[in-house]
Order: C-alpha cells, then sequence, then structure tokens
C-alpha cells in the first residue's frame, strides 16, 4: 500500500510544530508555515479514471447498493479508532435498520467542520467516485477520522517536554491508526481503480499544496499554467521527491528514523533539492514556455528557503538524533 498523507502531512507538521491544514495559508508567511493544505489532483485522477469509470447507474445498483451497505457496517464494526458523531446506523441481517434504533446524535461543532472540510479537500474525489448520498456521507466521516487523527498526534507532538522516543511511539502509533483508516476506506470503495484514485491524491498533498501557495507566482509573471500543466508539474515534482537516492527524505517518517538532522545532512537534502529543480526544469522545456519556466524555476527557490527553514526546525524541535 501507498504511503499515504500520514507519512507527508503529519511528519511535516510535526517537525514543524505547527497545525494540520495550516500550512501554505498565506504567501506572506509561508516560510514558517510549510506545505499541508489541501489543493486539488486533476489529470492523475482523470487518467486513472480512464481505466476504469463507473457509471451512475451501476453505482445506484442494488446489488453495489448492498455491497456498499455491507462495507459500511462491516467497517464500522472493525474499526478502532473513535467514530465520528452521526455514522450512518448498523443494519440488521435483512439490510434494514433497526426498528428501535434511536436516531444519531446530534453533531458538535467541531465534526460538522471537519466533515465540511473532508467534504472540501475530496469534492473531485467524490465526484468522480460517483458517491451516492449515504456513500458520500460516509466517505466524509472516514476522511474526517483520518483529519482527527493527523491534528491530535500532531497536538501531542508539540510537548517540548517529549524524548525522541516517545516522539517516535506517537508517530507509530498514529500511523497505526491511519493504516486502519486506509483498510476502511479500501473496503468501502470496494475496488482498487477508485483507491489508487485516493492513494495517489493522499500521496500528492505536499506538491499541490506547494502549487497552490505558489501559483501567484505564475500569474504576477504573466505565465499562468494550464490545469495539464499544473498536472504535470505535481506528477513530476512527485517523482522527484520520491525518488530519494539514498537520501532520506525529510517529509516520509518511516526514511528518517535513526537520521541524524545535523548540518551534512541537511547539505545533502538541500543539493538532491537542487539537482531535481535542474531536472524539473529540464523536463519542462517541451510542456513549457520561457516566461513560465521561469515562473518554475522562481517557485522552486520559493519552496528552497522553505524546506530549508523546516530542516533547521526539525533540528531545534526534534533533536538533532531521531
Amino acid at each position: 500500500m501507498n504511503k499515504l498523507t500520514f507519512l507527508f502531512a503529519l511528519t511535516t507538521l510535526a517537525f514543524m510544530g505547527l497545525s494540520a491544514g495550516l500550512w501554505y495559508s498565506s504567501q506572506g508567511d509561508s516560510t514558517a508555515r510549510i506545505i499541508e493544505l489541501e489543493t486539488q489532483l486533476r489529470e492523475a485522477s482523470a487518467t486513472i479514471a480512464k481505466l476504469q469509470k463507473q457509471s451512475p447507474a451501476s453505482r445506484a445498483s442494488a446489488s453495489q447498493t448492498a455491497h456498499v451497505s455491507s462495507a459500511i457496517t462491516a467497517s464500522q464494526t472493525a474499526s478502532t479508532s473513535t467514530p465520528i458523531a452521526g455514522s450512518l446506523p448498523p443494519s440488521t441481517a435483512d439490510g434494514t435498520a433497526p426498528a428501535s434504533s434511536a436516531p444519531p446524535p446530534a453533531m458538535d461543532s467541531r465534526t460538522l467542520k471537519s466533515l465540511a472540510e473532508a467534504e472540501a479537500k475530496y469534492a473531485d474525489l467524490i465526484s468522480q467516485f460517483q458517491l451516492q448520498p449515504d456513500e458520500k456521507e460516509f466517505f466524509k466521516q472516514l476522511a474526517a477520522k483520518r483529519s482527527e487523527v493527523r491534528k491530535r498526534v500532531v497536538s501531542q507532538l508539540q510537548d517540548p517536554s517529549l524524548t525522541p522516543a516517545q516522539r517516535q511511539a506517537l508517530l507509530v502509533a498514529g500511523k497505526a491508526e491511519l493504516d486502519a483508516n486506509d483498510a476502511e476506506m479500501r473496503q468501502f470503495l470496494n475496488n482498487d481503480t477508485d483507491y489508487q484514485k485516493f492513494a495517489l491524491w493522499e500521496n500528492t498533498e505536499i506538491e499541490r499544496a506547494q502549487l497552490d501557495a505558489g501559483r501567484a507566482i505564475f500569474q504576477n509573471n504573466g505565465a499562468p499554467l494550464s490545469s495539464e500543466q499544473e498536472d504535470w508539474l505535481v506528477q513530476n515534482a512527485y517523482a522527484l521527491r520520491n525518488n530519494t537516492k539514498g537520501v532520506a527524505d525529510p517529509f516520509n517518517a518511516d526514511s528518517m528514523v535513526g537520521v541524524t538532522v545535523d548540518q551534512n545532512y541537511m547539505n545533502t537534502v538541500m543539493q538532491k533539492f537542487d539537482a531535481d529543480t535542474n531536472l524539473l526544469l529540464q523536463n519542462a522545456r517541451s510542456r513549457f514556455t520561457q516566461p513560465q519556466l521561469d515562473a518554475v524555476k522562481a517557485w522552486r527557490t520559493q519552496q528552497r528557503v522553505q524546506v530549508e527553514s523546516r530542516l533547521w526546525n526539525m533540528s531545534r524541535t526534534m533533536g538533532t538524533a531521531r
């Protein structure tokens, strides 16, 4: 299974000591608020969608509805996470709600906010998955649980009295919760193509957030990108970051275990970043105009400052040895 948002968003937030979902919220303070807002994935999801796209009719078929109902019930029963208030009630053997079932509890403002954030973040995927109303609500609940896990663990990691071992234990426990959520999501979607869309969306969240924060650079240069160019940039920037070339990825919790965040490591990371930027610009020449290439270079320069600042914060906040 691909490493999902937890490996990127949670680790990034933990090291920066910021709240989940706040990074890149403004251009002016982006150095201190690095890499974690939800943006949109278009071409990658659309490309995968071409492989297998279900019609609304098939989504609404009786057999599919019955299976989804079963998956929802099984996911709720098996989940070890605290359920989101207002989740779908369990079904009886014939698929109907028990006559004595109490109405779902009223959702508090925090839960409503989490569900709204999930709907905004995954709007494109929800549309592509062609979910029925009850399916859409359950998808939002699973997504909201993911967000709540990340926020809780990030909050815990900000305790300055934690030892490196305690921080690592929190990361491991949080990852276990996210893995359980992934399993629920896979069971609920019941379609490998749809699940891979979801996984790809999660994996490219950093790059999509970076592009969202830097879009003004392209506009101010008079060189806005088309949606296809944006998607190409996201996918290629992600591919370069994912190709670690023997350098521990500071955005990946697993690869950072045992790494000493010292000057030598920081220099190595920045050297790889510069090499990746050169390769990205080289590959973009056939797809971008010169003003757009200049904007890409400025965009990566912006990221370079942010990544370097983040590495220093990792060293100060987490200690040099992890």
